[in-house]
């Protein structure tokens, strides 16, 4: 069963450009990539995923539970969360504490739920994030970083069946990378990530490329992915080769049926000088030359404007197949 499905998903932005539209696709299970130049829409098509948007047209299918990060995940902690209130612990803290300083009460026992390891187990999740030992800490005077892995933690161990995480690997050093794709290993749902970074991508088991074009489908991990988009790279140089062959072709037919006709309408010319043949019969010689010239050129006119057009289709691919993740 797929993730996810989709299906002629369009989104317009608020001054009528389209970002993209009529997209369909299912999202495989495992771990998969999301790819392509900035601009395009690939936050807004997450969002849309997620579900923490509308589409202008067009519907996201899923029976998962479905949770998102986004670099405002990390950004948006209240000024007073603490570390521990952000893990949903700081009342069981509480009234733990309350207990060993004998002022406590029953409801604090209650509170507790028989959960005496809270704080150590807590610190032993800190200490693994590398984060402060403080649970008591502001969120907000975490570094960049630091909010990043403690809000991906938390999406981690949220229990959800589908995570989006678009940028997951902003504000990361080495180390933040090296957990991050850790986390995206074992979990035991599905992921789809956002992302230019190309570490991050060389651990996926597919990627999908969003362009102006829509979307592509890459089976596999970036290495893959750059292979095959070399392949078509040079798949559309034959095409254009090609084409450029053909309109030189075109060009150098129809530059000898013009010096044929030309030398016709000459030798007509010498014909009437001579009077040998009937001015009628001359005059409908030169009004059939004349048409069938007419008639070539037209001709030739055509078949040029349909192979530019398609040089055209063709530098307008090669341009958006060129590696912009």
């Amino acid at each position: 069963m797929p993730a996810l499905q989709v299906n002629k998903l369009s989104y317009q932005l608020d001054n009528g450009v389209k970002l993209f539209e009529n997209i369909s696709f299912t999202l495989p299970q495992g771990v998969t990539g999301l790819v392509g130049r900035n601009g395009v829409g690939k936050s807004i098509l997450a969002s849309l995923l997620a579900k923490d948007i509308k589409p202008t047209y067009g519907t996201v299918s899923s029976d998962m539970s479905v949770h998102n990060f986004n670099q405002n995940n990390s950004t948006l902690f209240r000024e007073d969360e603490t570390i521990s209130s952000f893990l949903g612990i700081d009342k069981q803290i509480a009234a733990l504490n309350r207990i060993y300083q004998g002022i406590c009460e029953v409801s604090d026992f209650e509170l507790l739920a028989d959960n005496w390891q809270v704080k150590g187990n807590a610190l032993k999740i800190l200490e693994s994030l590398r984060l402060p030992l403080n649970l008591e800490l502001s969120c907000v005077s975490l570094s960049g970083g630091e909010r990043t892995k403690l809000s991906l933690w938390k999406l981690f161990q949220s229990g959800a069946q589908l995570l989006i995480l678009d940028e997951p690997s902003n504000h990361l050093d080495k180390q933040g990378k090296q957990w991050l794709v850790k986390q995206m290993k074992n979990f035991t749902g599905d992921v789809l990530v956002v992302s230019h970074d190309r570490e991050l991508l060389q651990e996926v088991d597919a990627i999908y490329e969003l362009s102006s074009l829509g979307l592509s489908f890459f089976q596999g991990a970036y290495s893959e992915y750059l292979s095959m988009k070399q392949t078509n790279e040079e798949a559309l140089e034959r095409k254009l080769s090609n084409l450029n062959k053909q309109k030189k072709n075109v060009l150098s037919q129809a530059q000898k049926s013009k010096e044929k006709a030309q030398k016709r309408v000459s030798q007509g010319k010498e014909l009437r000088k001579s009077g040998s043949q009937a001015k009628v019969l001359l005059g409908c010689k030169k009004n059939r030359a004349e048409g069938s010239i007419s008639s070539k050129v037209a001709k030739t006119r055509a078949m040029v404007l349909n192979i530019g057009s398609k040089q055209d289709d063709l530098l307008k691919e090669k341009e958006l197949s060129l590696i912009h993740i």
